[in-house]
């Protein structure tokens, strides 16, 4: 009778992986990670793509766009973080 129980142990154990696959960069923030750390005015940002510009306690949208390339500067806009979303 043991081994009946041990089914549906191992089901619920295999549903719970933790291993993710990396999320898409579909607005290319993958290629533009050699901005950061660079002042926003030395840098340019591709025009072909929606791309949102974040100011320190700017407010924003929540609303996710996995085509969207966001660009997160610091106090003295210099870039922190380039990302899709």
């Amino acid at each position: 009778m043991r081994p009946i129980f041990a089914l549906p142990v191992l089901a619920l154990l295999a549903a719970c992986r933790t291993d993710a696959a990396e999320p898409p960069d579909g607005c290319g923030a993958g290629h533009l990670q050699s901005f950061v750390g660079q002042a926003l005015a030395d840098v340019t940002l591709p025009a072909d793509r929606t791309t949102r510009v974040v100011r320190p306690d700017q407010a924003v949208t929540l609303d996710h766009r996995p085509d969207r390339l966001n660009v997160l500067l610091d106090d003295g806009d210099r870039i922190e973080r380039v990302y899709c979303g």
